[in-house]
């Protein structure tokens, strides 16, 4: 498996559409059973919110479109944002903080990024709008934003920074909430965090669950890595689970404690933080110790992967028909499937079509 020079930016898919149908985008009331006791608070959001949305970063043409969080077929975003005030440029993983602020990972392109930065736009923002805050500049330490993710309880904004092809290796940034600008990181982790493209929270919000993907130069395969919140050890994981010869991409953990992995071979259900080890080639699927609770396998070419926040816990991958390393799939698109999904499952809905302005879609968010 090779280094990539070449964007990787979307989880792309090659499956049938089945004939995805419309829908409203009309959001009903209520709030899921929400037992962890880090989801409190962002269950108070939910309740007082009006509606949910589906945010998603498009690295075909530089914009943050958002829709009703159900949206199917081929239906119009409510609010797009786009253009040069944004400053936005191959948007990676979305986020957001309790008051509905949306955080871009900006800038992943090729072996250096040209805008490598944090970008912060108010709830709410559309058009040709500048962000809020933007944290960049030789103090940040970035270079290569890959994933990004908000802690909600405390506001602070963990960066995985890519390894850049000119020296600079993988590393693991937190920047306080109000970091903007060119601020230092609040905490690094020991260069030895291997490529990235998404991360999340486990169900009690301790530690980080970071999915990754192969890279020779530093000998990794494709997994799974779970680090405190503090970086113990200088960020060294503490628990992993590699799928090996799968390349693997977004990661993201669910409140039943459960934490899927969208890899070129399905996306993988897990208990939370397990610990395991995959095949070391095609032929010896049966060898994944422990094996995954379910495999989705009739999703297929990896990617990106994000899981909704709200009132049920579906599972949201972006299908890309531009940017990706593997295959192609058919059209940009977003695939909506059941949590507990198995198989060859096909999705709940498919949003896709020329209206929905979907451009090699990469991060993916479902928030306020």
């Amino acid at each position: 498996m090779k280094n990539f020079p070449a964007p990787i930016l979307a989880v792309t898919i090659l499956t049938a559409c089945n004939g995805a149908s419309t829908s409203s985008n009309a959001v009903p009331r209520g709030v899921a059973d929400v037992t962890s006791p880090t989801s409190v608070r962002q269950a108070a959001q939910i309740a007082s919110a009006p509606t949910q949305l589906l945010y998603v970063g498009n690295a075909g043409n530089n914009s943050i479109t958002v829709y009703g969080y159900k949206a199917s077929g081929n239906i119009a975003p409510l609010r797009t944002i786009s253009g040069p005030q944004t400053e936005i440029d191959s948007p990676g993983q979305l986020s957001q903080d309790v008051d509905g602020n949306l955080y871009v990972a900006n800038g992943r392109q090729g072996a250096r990024s040209a805008h490598p930065a944090v970008l912060v736009f108010a709830h709410g923002a559309n058009g040709n709008v500048a962000p809020i805050r933007t944290i960049a500049g030789p103090l940040t330490g970035l270079h290569n934003v890959g994933a990004l993710a908000v802690d909600q309880t405390t506001g602070n904004v963990f960066v995985v920074n890519l390894p850049d092809g000119l020296g600079a290796t993988g590393t693991l940034l937190r920047f306080s909430s109000n970091a903007t600008g060119n601020a230092a990181p609040s905490l690094r982790s020991a260069h030895t965090l291997p490529p990235a493209l998404q991360l999340t929270f486990n169900s009690t919000n301790e530690n980080l669950i970071i999915g990754h993907y192969i890279y020779e130069p530093e000998g990794a395969t494709a997994g799974i890595r779970t680090v405190a919140k503090q970086f113990p050890n200088h960020g060294v994981p503490k628990d992993l689970y590699e799928i090996s010869w799968f390349p693997g991409y977004g990661v993201v953990d669910d409140r039943t404690t459960k934490t899927y992995f969208a890899s070129s071979d399905g996306i993988y259900r897990l208990a939370e933080d397990t610990v395991g080890i995959g095949p070391n080639n095609p032929s010896e699927k049966e060898t994944f110790k422990p094996k995954p609770l379910s495999v989705i396998t009739s999703d297929t070419c990896g990617g990106q992967l994000a899981l909704a926040q709200g009132l049920e816990p579906d599972i949201y991958v972006t299908h890309s028909a531009a940017v990706a390393p593997w295959p192609i799939c058919p059209s940009d698109a977003v695939y909506v499937y059941a949590h507990d999904a198995n198989g060859k499952a096909n999705p709940l809905r498919i949003l896709t079509g020329a209206a929905t302005l979907l451009n090699g879609p990469s991060g993916i968010y479902v928030g306020i």
